[in-house]
């Protein structure tokens, strides 16, 4: 008698087929790896923590480029509010 699991990140009704002849392995059949997210281990929380971060970043970002504006009177780059 042989019994059978599905394997770690696979899911479904394992069942194990006889072999073809003697001495030769056996087929394993109804498990099907269990999909993944696209998205990863990304949460909806991760996504708006990071978004902050970006806002974050993007404000520094306006502030550092106004004191420089101011300082160096630089002309070469258009304003993008």
């Amino acid at each position: 008698d042989v019994s059978a699991a599905c394997a770690a990140g696979f899911q479904g009704e394992a069942e194990v087929g006889c072999c073809q002849r003697p001495g030769a392995p056996y087929h394993l059949y109804g498990c099907a790896a269990i999909p993944r997210s696209p998205c990863g281990n990304w949460t909806v929380e991760k996504v708006e923590a990071f978004l902050l971060g970006l806002q974050s970043l993007a404000e520094d970002l306006t502030r550092h480029f106004q004191l420089v504006a101011s300082l160096s009177n630089v002309t070469a780059l258009p304003w993008i509010p």
